[in-house]
């Protein structure tokens, strides 16, 4: 009996990979599975086959929706599409330096969040930190808001929410837009467009 309820649960998780939907579906309790997937070294590879082969029969769903949306005429289909499959639209994916992303959270913690958000803007406009990873860094947005009361720092909060709303939306800004956002926030930080001054000295 018990060996027949380890293959429904495999075959359960190679179309559903939740360990939570399988249990419910094969009447096995999770204390059980868990029990068993430490026990039987054999099962327990079993159940990583299984999800990897849930996993990609689900992604291939997923896609196949995806596909179907794009043929309807569906632009945030589209624009999903091209910003994860085409090289003009996909944004660099890295990710900022631990000792970089901790000097902006103990900013924000101290009394300079008015640093942490020259910081964040900086490397946004230069490319350093891509639009993936702005939602990784909303709570450190929302606490700029929160905390905020200088007309200055209002600025600075508006100019890093039209960043994000001119890339998020898979917008494109035109060399205009980004120059304007580029002089906008060098104005209102005080800071040096390093841009500017290369172009100055040559």
């Amino acid at each position: 009996m018990k060996k027949k309820e380890k293959e429904e649960i495999l075959n359960q998780l190679k179309t559903t990979p939740i360990v939570q939907v399988a249990c419910q579906k094969t009447g096995v309790s999770r204390a059980t599975y868990y029990r068993w997937k430490k026990e039987d070294v054999e099962f327990s590879v079993k159940i990583e086959e299984s999800l990897r082969e849930g996993k990609g029969y689900i992604n291939d769903m997923a896609e196949s929706q995806i596909i179907r949306m794009i043929k309807e005429g569906d632009r945030t289909a589209c624009m999903y599409w091209l910003n994860n499959h085409h090289s003009g639209y996909t944004y660099k994916r890295v990710e900022l330096p631990p000792e970089q992303t901790k000097q902006i959270m103990d900013n924000i913690r101290s009394s300079k969040k008015h640093d942490a958000t020259i910081a964040l803007i900086q490397k946004m406009i230069d490319g350093e930190v891509p639009i993936p990873l702005v939602r990784h860094l909303i709570p450190i947005i929302e606490k700029l808001k929160k905390d905020s009361s200088t007309k200055q720092s209002d600025d600075l909060i508006d100019i890093l929410a039209r960043i994000i709303d001119g890339n998020s939306r898979g917008k494109t800004m035109t060399k205009e837009e980004e120059e304007k956002l580029r002089l906008d926030f060098h104005e209102i930080s005080g800071t040096v467009d390093t841009d500017e001054s290369s172009k100055s000295t040559t």
